[in-house]
């Protein structure tokens, strides 16, 4: 949700954007032809570079990682955002 959140948000409206899942590996893909990400430290908490608080992508990767998972960025044009979520925990 933070994910899709960001881009309505944080992307001029008119914008083109895609949101893909795909099963194996679970992982979501949010991609959006704006003027791209100010830099990659917009997943540490705090560091948004812009009007937001800087929580949402910090959630977003943390979730990721604590699944055993992790979140990619592409190369631009734009922006392009993976999040890859690990396997279930085989203990639950």
């Amino acid at each position: 949700d933070n994910l899709v959140q960001n881009v309505l948000t944080h992307t001029v409206a008119g914008t083109a954007f895609t949101v893909t899942v795909t099963a194996d590996p679970p992982t979501l893909t949010v991609a959006d032809e704006g003027d791209g990400l100010p830099s990659p430290e917009v997943f540490d908490r705090g560091a948004s570079g812009g009007a937001g608080s800087g929580l949402g992508l910090d959630i977003v990767r943390r979730k990721a990682e604590d699944s055993g998972g992790g979140v990619t960025l592409g190369k631009g044009p734009g922006t392009s955002i993976a999040v890859r979520f690990g396997p279930p925990d085989e203990a639950a």
